[in-house]
């Protein structure tokens, strides 16, 4: 903020007009305390003459009446008092003191010392007094300075302030009506800019809330852009092209994302790219992130001519923005030499801006959905890594108790808890194979058989017989397929830790025959070691060992 606008601060209102209004008002403020103190103190030419020796001095030296001082420093004091009112926010006040100080004072002085002012004074006072009353205050102000007016002349001393009636009169009305016309004809323009605003606004808030509807349908970003273009474009015929540039990831390229008609194909087909900074409009606004209008006939223009758009004569382009960060802009060419007043550059950003935003939101969607999309890979991938990782382990666990059952043979524990007497099993039941091929419980008449499965693998059955098979609840059976899960559990436990036994035993075996062969001392002693070491470990009852390659056989032999 400047010197000027920190002076005359008109941030408490809102409007062009009522800012104007406050900046007038701090100016006449201004100008009238500066020329009473060059008045009153200073300049001579505008002082009394005393009545002495007539020679002119400041008014300060030439007061002759109490109420000069009275009347100078009230004036001075009310004009300092309206300034500071108009800075707080109390235009409403200081709009009706601004002129009624001016007249009041001017009228005081002129009747206290009627010999420092010629009828013109007077007159132009009235003028003046009727031409603030009106702008600051509007109809109400003149309907208030027509009385005023009228006292002051019916209250005129004598010729001295108002000589000509007449003709004053006809100057005072004739003031009246043409503020009067003026006031009229300006809210008539205010009325109708109003309306042509409003009409804008509605414009836009249609605009804006298509393609607010058109991007909540989550359609792609080219189908959104292309019916957001079409749409400016049908809204807005004082635009022929409409177009949008991207910025790219790199923020190097502002690269054309959508545009309209047959030159916007071939565009496209070019992929037609700008760098952001360059010489061009493009460039310019997603750089500076402003507003630029750039005429094709110009001297100087940052215009770039386009063979495939040679008739354009005016590009407007507006930065689209999520936040503070530039996206993009959009690109709008007219085929006249246009005009675009502040309120039609607003409109036109907010347009830009919401577009902004309906990209922004287009972008996530997708971004979230390709996520969405990588997380369902991955996940599928997890778990066909996992139904492999079952796979193996099934395999692995059914390989174990295949070998595991191959060097004890196939065998079971038949118990009879009755005698409390248990015996191996050397045939099985028709249940247990039912159980075991079926993977489910089987149950016939009282014999009741459930598969012992671990990690999905059958590694054998469990059979029950009861006294009254149908007596069993569901909650029954399910306690039973529990059962069998933990015994399925505690026997592979018990198979892991028998594994375990004996790797560890022969790894005593193969330490100990180490052992054995590192303390012999020659060649046959170890060999011997070896042998016995293999006898004890393997039970065998011959054992050859042979050092050397066998004889090679002559063609004789052969």
């Amino acid at each position: 903020m400047n010197l000027y606008e920190r002076i005359f601060d008109v941030s408490p209102y809102l409007g062009e007009l009522n800012r104007a209004r406050a900046r007038l008002i701090y100016i006449i403020s201004f100008i009238m305390v500066v020329a009473l103190s060059l008045y009153f103190f200073f300049i001579p030419d505008w002082g009394a003459a005393s009545l002495q020796d007539e020679v002119q001095v400041p008014l300060i030296q030439a007061l002759n009446h109490p109420l000069h001082v009275f009347v100078f420093a009230s004036v001075y004091v009310l004009y300092i008092a309206i300034f500071l009112l108009t800075r707080r926010g109390y235009m409403e006040t200081s709009g009706w003191l601004i002129p009624l100080v001016f007249y009041v004072g001017t009228l005081l002085n002129a009747l206290i010392d009627p010999i420092n002012f010629s009828n013109s004074v007077p007159m132009l006072t009235l003028v003046a007094f009727i031409l603030l009353m009106g702008f600051f205050k509007e109809y109400k102000g003149l309907a208030v300075a027509l009385p005023v007016v009228v006292i002051t002349y019916v209250l005129d001393p004598g010729d001295v302030i108002f000589a000509d009636l007449a003709s004053l009169s006809l100057l005072i009305f004739g003031i009246f009506i043409l503020v009067t016309l003026y006031l009229r004809f300006t809210r008539i323009s205010r009325m109708e800019a109003e309306g042509i605003a409003g009409q804008e606004r509605l414009r836009l808030a249609e605009i804006t809330t298509a393609i607010a509807r058109k991007a909540s349908e989550r359609p792609s970003l080219e189908v959104l852009l292309n019916y957001a273009l079409a749409l400016i474009r049908d809204r807005y015929p004082q635009f022929y092209h409409v177009q949008v540039f991207l910025i790219d990831d790199k923020r190097v390229q502002a690269r054309l994302a959508a545009s309209t008609g047959e030159a916007g194909r071939i565009l496209m087909a070019r992929a037609h790219a700008l760098t952001v900074g360059s010489l061009s409009v493009i460039g310019q606004v997603t750089f500076r992130g402003e507003p630029i209008i750039a005429y094709a006939d110009a001297n100087n223009t940052i215009h770039r001519p386009n063979d495939v758009l040679p008739r354009t004569r005016t590009e407007v382009a507006f930065a689209m923005r999520i936040q503070e960060e530039i996206i993009g802009a959009l690109d709008l060419q007219s085929l006249e030499v246009i005009q675009l007043g502040e309120d039609e550059k607003q409109i036109l950003q907010s347009l830009a801006d919401s577009l902004a935003l309906a990209i922004d939101n287009v972008r996530q969607y997708e971004n979230a959905r390709a996520r969405a999309l990588e997380n369902q890979r991955l996940a599928e991938q997890a778990r066909s890594a996992l139904n492999e990782v079952q796979r193996l382990n099934k395999r692995l666990i059914g390989r174990a108790w295949s070998d595991y059952l191959k060097d004890r043979g196939q065998y079971g524990l038949e118990i009879d808890l009755d005698s409390n007497q248990s015996h191996l099993l050397q045939d099985s039941t028709p249940a247990l194979d039912e159980a075991i091929s079926e993977r489910k419980l089987i149950q016939h008449g009282r014999q009741i058989a459930l598969p012992l499965q671990i990690r999905d693998q059958v590694i054998g059955a469990l059979e029950f017989e009861v006294d009254d098979a149908e007596a069993l609840s569901d909650d029954d059976l399910e306690m039973l397929r529990e059962v069998t899960q933990r015994l399925g559990l505690a026997a592979e436990n018990a198979r892991l830790v028998e594994e375990s036994q004996r790797s560890a035993q022969r790894e005593a075996l193969i330490n100990e025959l180490s052992s054995r062969l590192q303390s012999a001392n020659t060649v046959e002693t170890t060999l011997t070691e070896a042998a016995r070491g293999l006898r004890e470990t393997l039970r065998a009852e011959r054992i050859i060992i042979r050092l050397g390659s066998p004889p090679k056989k002559t063609e004789a032999q052969s």
